[in-house]
């Protein structure tokens, strides 16, 4: 029912750093005129500060594109513009189709084409289909690419349109975007005239983009360990994890003759940060061309800047979206060996079904886009929902203590933890809540300070806690179909093999027991979706021990 604003966290986390760097945040403000914040810092330039880092980060696409941007938000057409001229293109603007069709006869007549249309899927005038099939009605040259922009929804929505209609335009673009994201996704769509996968947040087929290639993967969160080791391994990437900074740098200088291709690197972890590992493995270590992506929740130009000043080659944000990571992965990693694939169209496990997503919709969960930047792996998705249940219910209690002995900073750490998974799954207003609390915890704030900031997230957490719980029972009722040929299926003795070896893995606490429970899941019968189901629920812990129990009791039930 809230029609203005946001929880205000923009606000408290300018203030905050404007008071670090000696400043004051300040605010004039008048009835019917509007609001003017303002504040006046002294800092000092920076030695020797080229701009180098940032321009390779905004390299063009080889050439300077001329390219019309179309959206009828004017703010929002002013970030993209300032976005699209820093990556060198020749920009054009229009605030509605009308003025955007009108630009593309002027240009096309003149024999000077817009080689790129982005539109803006929601218009005052028309939406953006119609004004793309106005575009391809003009006759004009067919090598203009028309790209679509707008959110998931709209997605959907285009998603319902038969494929002759959705080959009008060569791709879409879910906003918000950032620079790297413009880009990619134009350089996708000329290159190989992407079209919409049907069925809403679709799985695009597993083509193996990444193929042989070696990736060092430093995340101190056990969650998002798990996102981006199966994201990966899934396109065919060796992936080898490591908790923190310190053991990354180690990594690199010993790196047991299989060579790292590239380092994906978190910024905020214990015992070491990403810059400082950073600057140990291009300095101490002498390591220039390996490449360093930093994976980061923000995704402002600033912090990218940083990125790139502190000596990574690029950056991207979390929640992981796949198939913007595969693209950072495929620009920076060119080795003969890897063999880069586009990803192709494939339909995917389409729609959700209406259970799932009245329980998404009923818990606050944005499921679509959740899905959307998993590459459409609801094994992934449904794994998240359950460590995070498992999280949820055990975090009132952990909060509760650090106000009890007035410990902000574990308060603090709590709360950061939490949101990482929270905002992975789509729960954006729990995730809102829990960043508000956290920009309210000072330093030196007080038990009773503590509780007034930790209440409201106490209060969303119980009041996800058993949407939740329906959702991952929709999500389990309702397996998705998998895509591609389907595995030939795994007999009773060979059944009877697999289950001895997870059971000497279990007992051995071998993380190689994933695996095993994988190739189970592929090859056996929808009838065995309960021992199944169980097991996943176990190991998701790291339930050893129910794990093993579950495993001996279905070996037993087969034997006898």
């Amino acid at each position: 029912t809230r029609r203005f604003g946001g929880t205000g966290l923009g606000l408290a986390i300018s203030s905050r750093l404007v008071d670090m760097m000696g400043g004051r945040l300040e605010l004039q403000s008048q009835l019917d005129q509007g609001s003017r914040f303002h504040f006046t810092i002294t800092i000092e330039a920076g030695a020797d500060a080229t701009a180098a880092p940032a321009q390779a980060m905004h390299r063009p696409i080889g050439q300077a594109l001329r390219v019309l941007l179309v959206d009828d938000h004017a703010a929002a057409l002013a970030l993209l513009q300032r976005q699209a001229q820093s990556l060198g293109w020749s920009v054009g603007i229009a605030a509605n189709a009308r003025q955007a069709l009108e630009m593309v006869s002027e240009a096309s007549a003149r024999g000077n084409p817009w080689q790129v249309v982005l539109m803006d899927w929601q218009l005052p005038d028309m939406d953006g289909w119609q004004a793309c099939q106005r575009i391809r009605a003009m006759g004009g040259p067919a090598r203009t690419t028309l790209v679509l922009t707008g959110t998931d929804w709209a997605r959907e929505q285009l998603a319902q349109r038969s494929q002759q209609e959705e080959a009008l335009f060569n791709g879409f673009l879910v906003k918000p975007l950032i620079a790297s994201m413009l880009r990619d996704g134009v350089l996708q769509a000329r290159t190989d005239n992407l079209l919409l996968a049907s069925g809403g947040p679709a799985l695009q087929a597993r083509a193996q983009r990444l193929q042989g290639m070696q990736v060092l993967v430093a995340e101190d969160n056990i969650t998002n360990q798990q996102v981006v080791r199966e994201l990966l391994e899934a396109e065919g990437a060796q992936v080898r994890i490591v908790a923190d900074g310190a053991a990354a740098v180690q990594a690199v200088e010993h790196q047991d003759g299989a060579a790292i291709d590239v380092l994906l690197l978190d910024l905020q972890m214990p015992v070491m940060d990403g810059f400082t590992a950073t600057s140990l493995i291009r300095t101490r270590l002498a390591q220039t061309t390996l490449p360093i992506i930093a994976m980061t929740a923000n995704a402002m130009a600033s912090d990218r800047e940083a990125c790139l000043a502190a000596g990574m080659n690029d950056h991207v944000g979390k929640p992981f979206d796949l198939d913007h990571l595969v693209r950072v992965l495929q620009r920076h990693v060119r080795r003969g060996a890897l063999a880069l694939q586009e990803p192709q169209a494939e339909s995917g496990p389409g729609g959700l079904a209406p259970a799932i997503r009245l329980a998404a919709d009923a818990a606050g969960v944005d499921i679509a886009g959740a899905l959307r930047r998993l590459g459409g792996r609801r094994d992934i998705y449904l794994r998240l929902v359950r460590n995070l249940m498992t999280e949820l219910q055990a975090a009132p209690g952990q909060l509760h203590q650090a106000s009890e002995q007035a410990d902000p900073r574990a308060a603090t750490m709590l709360l950061h933890g939490l949101r990482g998974p929270v905002t992975s799954l789509g729960a954006l207003p729990l995730a809102e809540v829990l960043a508000a609390a956290q920009a309210q915890l000072e330093p030196d704030s007080d038990r009773a300070a503590m509780q007034r900031a930790i209440n409201p997230a106490l209060a969303a957490i119980s009041d996800i806690q058993v949407g939740l719980s329906e959702l991952a029972r929709a999500l389990d009722s309702d397996p998705p179909v998998p895509a591609g040929p389907a595995a030939p299926r795994m007999d009773d003795g060979e059944l009877r093999r697999t289950l001895e070896l997870l059971v000497r893995q279990l007992r051995d606490s071998d993380m190689a027991a994933t695996d095993t429970i994988a190739n189970l899941r592929r090859r056996r019968d929808p009838a065995d979706h309960m021992q199944l189901r169980g097991l996943d629920a176990a190991m998701d812990t790291l339930d050893f021990d129910a794990a093993l129990r579950l495993s001996e009791s279905w070996l037993e039930g087969l034997c006898a």
